[in-house]
């Protein structure tokens, strides 16, 4: 039975959720391209005093192997590399905002973060060695991807489990059953949250789509709405779930006539989720 007034409900707590601050904008901006360069990391973070401490910190935790102390910014970025660093500002970036949503029954930011900083990150490594033409929105795309689910935990914390119950027993996406019981699916409220911070019409798209990518018409070998859904099972499969069922969780990462590209992806994310655990140990 549908939620009566559930998208309603839903679209008022989207519209109060907190927005980008015009400096983290500007920062999203500066770092979109994959291929940005160390001189540019190097520019955007001299002209940040908030960045340069966390910066040097990072270089100086031990994740990179340094022998010595880091001092100075170009050090730094050229220790952290551009790939990296570019991941570590955008999650602090977005993440600083995710951290101020209100505790609400069901919402585990723990938990959310876990899953969303994974998926970010092979969707980020897939698109390293995959022909995606829009893959400079794969980190973000895998922080917001589920940012929806905490508008279902606010307004309608008692659907979850029989939402959960019915994607184990029927052929349905998990979409079109929120759908069905809400009006509305927790990909859609996502891309709502990826426009209202302006994370561009690729973002959007996938994160919409990252249930259905079936349904994204993106142009392109490989949509970035079936590289974050293929991120999304298998970030699933290892355990690092969060609100999700058996059928959205993969043990294995199979992508015919791309199986190698794909193998070298999953072996630079098995090394960065490595980072990101020390990370957050330190």
């Amino acid at each position: 039975m549908r939620k009566v007034g559930f998208r309603d409900r839903a679209m008022q707590v989207l519209e109060q959720l907190p927005p980008l601050p015009a400096k983290a904008t500007d920062l999203l901006a500066a770092v979109a391209s994959r291929d940005i360069e160390a001189r540019q990391l190097v520019a955007i973070v001299a002209r940040d005093s908030a960045l340069q401490p966390r910066v040097l910190e990072l270089a100086n935790s031990g994740l990179f192997g340094r022998v010595r102390q880091i001092e100075s910014i170009p050090h730094a970025v050229g220790l952290i590399g551009p790939p990296t660093l570019r991941r570590y500002l955008i999650q602090w970036t977005v993440g600083g905002v995710l951290r101020d949503l209100p505790d609400v029954a069901g919402w585990d930011a723990a938990k959310f973060s876990a899953h969303a900083e994974a998926a970010a990150l092979l969707a980020d490594n897939l698109c390293d060695h995959l022909p995606v033409g829009n893959g400079d929105g794969a980190f973000v795309a895998g922080l917001v991807h589920d940012i929806g689910k905490f508008v279902i935990c606010a307004e309608a914390p008692d659907a979850i489990e029989f939402i959960l119950a019915m994607r184990e027993t029927t052929p349905e996406s998990v979409s079109e059953i929120e759908r069905d019981v809400l009006g509305i699916d927790h990909a859609g409220m996502s891309s709502v949250v990826a426009e209202k911070w302006r994370l561009g019409d690729d973002v959007c798209r996938a994160v919409s789509c990252h249930h259905e990518p079936h349904r994204d018409s993106s142009s392109g070998e490989i949509a970035l709405s079936f590289v974050l859904s293929k991120s999304d099972a298998y970030v699933n499969g290892l355990g690092l779930s969060f609100l999700s069922s058996s059928p959205d969780a993969s043990t294995v990462l199979d992508w015919p006539g791309y199986q190698s590209e794909v193998d070298r992806a999953l072996q630079w994310f098995e090394f960065g989720k490595g980072q990101l655990a020390i990370s957050k140990q330190a």
